[in-house]
């Protein structure tokens, strides 16, 4: 090596211990990929769902979605199971579609809003195979398809686990999916304005034409939707809701394929559903939903079906000119409209006071509704001497009392706002005691003149009322000739403060139907055929003075009526 070169390579060496060290960069973890955060949302979903009888099944599917990319997985249902089947995306999938069909390729249910965890329900009465077909909407990314099992109530819970508005089919139309399509419609449609489903929808056997009644247990602080859907085409259906003296409470008469009515019960208690079937044959399915009656704003802001009542949504000078009808017809004489009281602006449970003065021998009925704003308002006769307070009778969305008094009464109406608030109208009809009262009867009188202001459409009195005379044991009976394809109706009036009981029995002692009341009490038989009854009428304390009581008695007013026993 020659000087020159050796003193190039001691530079050089010297250069390179003067180099300043290379800094080294921390060590950063890698952001977890889209297969893993998918991962993780996959686990938190499980522990999420899968509690509270609702079982997780496993993963139908997964994979990739580009653009309208499409997946398809087979589910099979067992006799009596409900499936939930829920897709999830990574996030780049901004829009996810599910739908189930059955194997015809006949769709059964889907859910096609603007999210990314489409949820599709199902329930079955018997063995079922359908196909879960999923669509990337908009984006693309991997996705999975997880699968649970459930009894119904389980749906509810996957469904507030997930958010949105799932799409589900009851399984009552026994695999038609047509009929399950028209009933999920509905169900999702309404479930937009609160109501939910209650209870079970069932499939009915109506055969061809004809008819049946099922029961339904109601509160005075839910509203409800009941729905028949016929699957024949050909389908005429009609649906009433009848309380126990099977006067109607709502109803959709028009004989259309499907027929639905809404209501809110003034009281809590069993009611019936009568579905009949004028012509088609096929499955028929009848559903019921319910809803807070304060969030869905009261019998005011229903829109399906018809709701009976003298009181139905009409104002209360229309619902007063059909009560001074009534009681005219019932041989009160020149029923006059008292003084005109100004509207009350009520907020909920709030009460106002009216004076009313009653004549010696005179009686009084007020009237007092606030539709639609208020739903239902309670008004109360309220009298200082002696105490006594009467609650009125609630028919539609109006509520009356009478009160009669053998010398000059001075009480007060109380008036209050029960569901809803708003504008509540006030008004009164004063006359004197009608013919067939007497000094002593004046609070049977009153309880009389309250039944008969608020009968039903298509009722009339089929004779003035008559004294009901007590045999020892607090029992009194009363023979009913009930003419074929007519509705008889009686009742017994006893006054505020007085219990009874009625008891509807056929020609063979057998009970028919019974109520129990404060003041009152009606019983109520309809049928194609003539027959004999026999009510009996029972005081709740049979010793000490019998009370003074009247009979009732209505009879359908013209035509022969269609309904049932």
């Amino acid at each position: 090596m020659t000087a020159r070169a050796a003193l190039a390579l001691t530079m050089l060496a010297a250069a390179g211990c003067r180099r300043p060290a290379t800094p080294t960069t921390p060590a950063v973890a890698a952001a977890p990929g889209p297969e893993e955060v998918l991962g993780a949302r996959v686990e938190e979903l499980r522990a999420r769902v899968a509690t509270g009888g609702v079982r997780f099944e496993g993963v139908l599917s997964r994979g990739f979605l580009t653009p309208r990319g499409q997946a398809t997985s087979v589910v099979e249902l067992g006799a009596g199971e409900c499936v939930s089947v829920v897709a999830i995306g990574s996030p780049a999938i901004r829009d996810l579609d599910a739908h189930l069909f059955d194997p015809s390729g006949d769709l059964v249910v889907e859910d096609v809003e603007v999210d990314a965890h489409p949820t599709v329900q199902l329930c079955t009465t018997a063995p079922r195979r359908v196909y879960h077909a999923l669509e990337a909407f908009e984006g693309q990314g991997a996705y999975a398809v997880l699968l649970f099992k459930s009894d119904r109530a389980g749906l509810d819970a996957v469904a507030r686990a997930m958010g949105g508005h799932p799409g589900s089919a009851t399984g009552a139309a026994g695999g038609d999916a047509a009929l399950e399509r028209r009933v999920t419609t509905f169900r999702d449609g309404i479930a937009r304005r609160g109501f939910q489903g209650y209870g079970d929808p069932r499939p009915v056997d109506l055969g061809g034409a004809s008819a049946v009644a099922l029961p339904l247990q109601v509160s005075p602080d839910r509203c409800y939707t009941v729905a028949a859907f016929g699957d024949d085409e050909s389908s005429a259906l009609s649906l009433r809701v009848l309380d126990g003296d099977l006067d109607e409470v709502a109803g959709d008469l028009a004989g259309g394929r499907d027929a639905a009515a809404q209501f809110c019960p003034g009281t809590e208690g069993p009611l019936s559903v009568r579905v009949e079937r004028r012509a088609g044959r096929g499955a028929v399915v009848l559903h019921a939903f319910s809803a807070d009656a304060a969030s869905v704003g009261g019998e005011g802001a229903l829109w399906l079906g018809v709701r009976r009542g003298v009181g139905d949504q009409q104002s209360v000078a229309a619902a007063l000119t059909a009560v001074g009808a009534r009681l005219a017809a019932a041989q009160v004489v020149a029923p006059q409209p008292g003084e005109v009281a100004a509207p009350m602006a009520l907020l909920p449970g709030e009460v106002r006071a009216h004076a009313l003065a009653v004549p010696a021998g005179a009686c009084a009925v007020a009237v007092a509704g606030g539709a639609p704003q208020v739903a239902r308002v309670r008004l109360e006769a309220v009298e200082e001497l002696p105490a006594r307070v009467t609650a009125g009778i609630q028919r539609g969305t109006v509520t009356a009392v009478a009160r009669c008094a053998a010398r000059p009464m001075s009480a007060s109406l109380r008036v209050m706002a029960e569901r809803g608030s708003g504008s509540v109208t006030l008004r009164t009809l004063g006359f004197a005691a009608p013919a067939w009262s007497r000094p002593e009867a004046l609070e049977a009188t009153a309880a009389a003149l309250t039944l008969i202001g608020l009968a039903d459409a298509g009722l009339r009195l089929a004779e003035a009322p008559s004294a009901v005379s007590w045999a020892s044991g607090g029992l009194a009976t009363l023979a009913v000739e009930r003419a074929a394809g007519r509705c008889a109706r009686v009742g017994v009036a006893v006054g505020a403060g007085e219990a009874i009981a009625l008891t509807l029995r056929d020609a063979d002692g057998a009970a028919l139907a019974v109520d129990e009341g404060v003041g009152s009490a009606t019983v109520r038989r309809c049928g194609p055929g003539a027959e004999r009854l026999v009510v009996e009428a029972r005081r709740a304390s049979p010793g000490g003075a019998a009370p003074e009581a009247f009979w009732l008695r209505w009879d359908t007013d013209g035509g022969a009526s269609g309904a049932s026993r």
